[in-house]
């Protein structure tokens, strides 16, 4: 009845025209407002109209409530058929505008099920909006990766995005941290982190500069940018050079300053375990500017000022003092001289003083000979009235004494003028040279030198089966007890060979491989080469190896000079070890034309080599002075260019610490010598012929004596003999004495010469009438047969 009553007070309404509008009833009950084809209420209200407002004042309540109970309706739809037009309007002065949860708002929606809010199209908030469930739209991606410098990589989202993420989710999400001191560089998609260093204390570049750095080089800063600098570091260090020592230093004038404040200015020398007592100093003394060298109490002292020298004291007096508690002072081994006393000073100078202050019973000078035919003293006047010793008697001793016989070759002359004559003056015995065939199948291209027992050894070639071979002599006249050994016969070997004695008594010889082109080495495993060898090949670039020549270096190790066939160049190869295995440094020494054949190579005075060698392009002779102890550098210099001059050249270092060079001169076939001026044979050099008889001066050997006299062995082409020239004075300029010693047959040719341990010069050579390698061992300093001095 209730509805019934409100249909009738409706009906009543429209009937009486309350509302503004038509309102119609049709038959199938759809309630319309003056809009055709209407749905079952439609209200249309004009601009700024409200075509149906619902209010609700109640909790709980709907001014407009729908509901649909059927998938694919709507319980309400809005439509907004153009821009601008809203199908749903919501507005709150002071809650929600739309709330699809539960509050006081204008719009509210709720869904058991389905979706509590629907738009489909844009949906525009202009206040805030408030999400407290999930908001759950297309699948963009994940986020694999946060960048340095980027932010987040991932997804699929264009346009600008911004996400607003709760901090303690995200914590969660990163699975592991970073230490003290450490930053988060990298999430990775599974939750670990990478981590990097703080920075701590270090200053931001804000305009950094990079040079055209070079790799192993330290970089330096020019003023505007990083440059290569001039220090390398690979390991090992160096200034203006690539380093081939720990510390290398190179330049056109390289100097090390090492400046002290207070105090003394030093640098220490140590192995690795050394005690205290074993470390040595090289200081500069602050209180009197002196240089010395000490450890453990012993030292060395260059005065400054003076420039004297003091061995065991710190106040020298003399150019050369040598305080020593016991022992010897000064002595000289091996055919060296001990002391070379020099004055130009007048008749009251002394080129060698020795004084004895202990009072009683000392010695000022002490000399002995304990070889045979050794000499203690041995004393030669050159110049015209000269004496070779001066004694001078005190007030209440002798000017001199001696305790045994006295051997005098000669006459003694009193201070009146008198001569002794009355008895016969003592004579040498005549003796002869001794010449020995080695060996009778093989002999060309020997080298000679005295092993560390005193007996010499041979590297040569053997021709027939070629092969290196080595003689070792069981004697001093190689007469007896020789070892004759191959020490190698792996193809075409063993020409051009050098032989030397290494710093541990064992040979090392330097020879050419003709099969390979290469320049080969080995190191004898005993005194004779006869076991324990070890054979190295050096170099293989090209043809190299010819001409070969060995010494060792002031270090103990071999450097070798040689020729490369390949390129024409003079090449050196300084070895890493004894053995040569390891280490060595391969140097082009002159390559300006066809150089470097008829090498020979020496040590210097300083340390360093010096090398002579044949300018085939100029036909000149040649030297070059090493800059380093593996020649990475050298000045070569023309030393005669006075026509076919240079081949078959030998050199050694004089007495006086300056090098000698013998050679052939190709013009005029003679024998001549070449005495430097300096160490590096840049100036004042003398040249002088020794021998000009005949055809003569091929295959020279040069070395000096014990009396500080060359000698040189050398090939009579004229008469197919050996001769040997021994120098009357360091030039060779004067007093030569020249003598064939041997002429049987052609013999002479590749000669090689030393000094024995008792003096007397010892000559390998190959004769070419029986093939053999023959040994002549001198009767005396001048290879004289019968020879004495009266």
């Amino acid at each position: 009845m209730k509805h019934i009553i409100i249909l009738i007070g409706a009906v009543l309404l429209l009937a009486s025209n309350v509302f503004a509008d038509d309102v119609y009833i049709d038959s199938s009950g759809n309630v319309t407002t003056g809009v055709p084809s209407a749905g079952n209420l439609e209200v249309t209200g004009s601009s700024a109209e409200k075509a149906i407002v619902g209010q609700s004042s109640g909790t709980g309540g709907a001014g407009v409530y729908g509901i649909n109970s059927t998938y694919g309706n709507y319980g309400f739809l809005g439509y907004g058929d153009a821009a601008s037009n809203y199908g749903v309007y919501g507005y709150s002065s002071n809650g929600y505008a739309g709330y699809f949860g539960s509050s006081s708002v204008a719009v509210y929606g709720y869904s058991a099920g389905g979706w509590a809010g629907y738009f489909q199209g844009n949906a525009r908030v202009t206040g805030n909006l408030t999400i407290d469930g999930q908001l759950l739209g297309p699948v963009i991606g994940d986020i694999t990766a946060v960048n340095p410098g980027t932010g987040l990589s991932g997804g699929g989202a264009s346009g600008d995005v911004t996400l607003n993420a709760n901090t303690t989710y995200l914590q969660r999400r990163v699975s592991s941290s970073c230490s003290v001191g450490s930053s988060i560089r990298t999430i990775n998609e599974d939750g670990t982190v990478l981590c990097e260093p703080d920075d701590i204390g270090t200053t931001i570049e804000t305009d950094p500069e990079v040079g055209g750095n070079t790799t192993n080089y330290v970089p330096k800063w020019n003023g505007s940018a990083l440059v290569t600098g001039s220090i390398y570091d690979n390991g090992n260090v160096g200034i203006g050079t690539i380093p081939s020592q720990k510390l290398h230093i190179f330049g056109t004038n390289p100097r090390i300053l090492i400046e002290a404040s207070a105090s003394n200015s030093e640098i220490n020398f140590k192995t690795s375990g050394d005690t205290a007592s074993e470390v040595w100093a090289l200081y500069k003394d602050a209180s009197n500017d002196n240089l010395t060298f000490y450890q453990n109490g012993n030292r060395v002292t260059l005065q400054s000022g003076t420039g004297n020298v003091g061995i065991g004291t710190d106040n020298p007096t003399s150019r050369l003092e040598v305080v020593a508690a016991s022992g010897t002072g000064i002595s000289g081994d091996g055919g060296l001289i001990g002391v070379h006393g020099k004055t130009s000073s007048g008749f009251v100078a002394s080129g060698v003083w020795g004084e004895n202050l202990s009072g009683s019973g000392g010695i000022g000078g002490y000399f002995t000979a304990t070889g045979v035919n050794g000499m203690g003293v041995y004393a030669q006047a050159t110049g015209s009235g000269g004496s070779g010793i001066v004694a001078v008697g005190g007030p209440d001793g002798y000017a001199a004494k001696f305790e045994g016989d006295v051997s005098v070759n000669g006459t003694i002359q009193y201070a009146d003028g008198t001569v002794q004559n009355s008895g016969t003056p003592i004579q040498q015995n005549p003796r002869a040279n001794v010449i020995t065939a080695v060996d009778s199948s093989a002999g060309s291209l020997p080298s000679i030198t005295i092993g560390a027992d005193g007996l010499p050894v041979i590297s040569y070639w053997d021709y027939t089966n070629a092969d290196l071979k080595v003689a070792k002599c069981g004697n001093v006249f190689c007469s007896s007890g020789n070892t004759i050994t191959t020490v190698d016969s792996g193809g075409m070997v063993g020409s051009d060979s050098s032989i030397a004695i290494g710093t541990d008594g064992l040979p090392i010889i330097s020879y050419y491989d003709f099969t390979n082109g290469d320049l080969k080495a080995v190191k004898c495993g005993n005194a004779s080469c006869s076991s324990g060898n070890t054979i190295i090949t050096i170099d293989v670039t090209g043809t190299v190896g010819l001409y070969t020549s060995i010494t060792i270096g002031t270090d103990g190790l071999p450097v070798i000079s040689y020729y490369d066939g390949s390129n024409g160049d003079l090449k050196t190869a300084k070895c890493g070890n004894a053995y040569c295995s390891s280490g060595n440094t391969i140097s082009t020494v002159d390559s300006g034309g066809t150089v470097g054949s008829d090498s020979s190579i020496t040590i210097g005075t300083d340390g360093l080599p010096v090398i002579s060698y044949w300018d085939y392009t100029n036909g000149d002779l040649k030297v070059v002075k090493c800059g380093t102890a593996s020649c990475l550098y050298g000045s070569a210099v023309a030393v005669d260019s006075g026509g076919t001059v240079g081949s078959y050249s030998s050199i050694t270092i004089g007495i006086d610490g300056l090098p000698l060079v013998s050679y052939y001169d190709g013009s005029n076939g003679d024998l001549k010598i070449a005495k430097c001026g300096n160490a590096s044979c840049s100036s004042g050099n003398f040249i002088y012929i020794v021998d000009s008889a005949g055809d003569v001066g091929r295959d020279t050997s040069i070395t000096i004596g014990n009396d500080g006299l060359p000698v040189i062995s050398y090939y009579d082409n004229t008469n197919t003999d050996l001769k040997v020239a021994k120098c009357g004075n360091t030039y060779c300029n004067s007093g030569n004495s020249l003598n064939t010693v041997a002429s049987a047959g052609t013999v002479g040719q590749s000669t090689s010469i030393t000094i024995g341990t008792d003096g007397l010069p010892v000559i390998s050579y190959y004769d070419s009438t029986n093939g053999d390698l023959d040994v002549l061992r001198c009767a005396n300093q001048f290879c004289l047969n019968n020879w004495s001095r009266r």
